[in-house]
């Protein structure tokens, strides 16, 4: 089958189009969900979408070895983002004074959105590469 890209076959050209459609929408997702989720939503909205991201990157990868090779690409990239900010997406803020003094002992934090609380561990060195 022509394409500007070049010959493929029906099966390449499938997961190319996968692999682009995946690509878009979660560039897409990536821009917008800035400070949009709220502490309740973000663990679930976060594996939905490394899921999502998966599926798409194995249907995309089904069409032949340029799919594989770029839809690799896109769930390391994707990756990368989300460790190096896993909070980018969250619209909340650190916790109260009260609420820090009684987690600190516990080597705890908290964040908050005026709705609920969020109580994690967090560790730099987790987040060093």
């Amino acid at each position: 089958m022509n394409s500007p890209l070049g010959d493929f076959t029906p099966d390449e050209l499938i997961g190319l189009e996968t692999f682009l459609a995946t690509f878009v929408a979660f560039t897409y997702v990536w821009f917008r969900s800035k400070g949009s989720l709220t502490v309740d939503e973000l663990a679930g909205t976060s594996l939905s979408a490394d899921y999502t991201l998966v599926a798409g990157a194995g249907l995309a990868a089904s069409g032949g070895l340029l799919p594989f090779l770029l839809s690799l690409a896109l769930v390391a990239g994707f990756g990368f983002l989300s460790h190096r900010n896993p909070l980018r997406a969250l619209k909340a803020a650190p916790c109260g004074e009260s609420m820090k003094d009684v987690l600190k002992s516990r080597e705890l934090d908290c964040l908050t959105d005026d709705v609920s609380y969020n109580v994690y561990f967090f560790s730099p060195e987790s987040l060093a590469l």
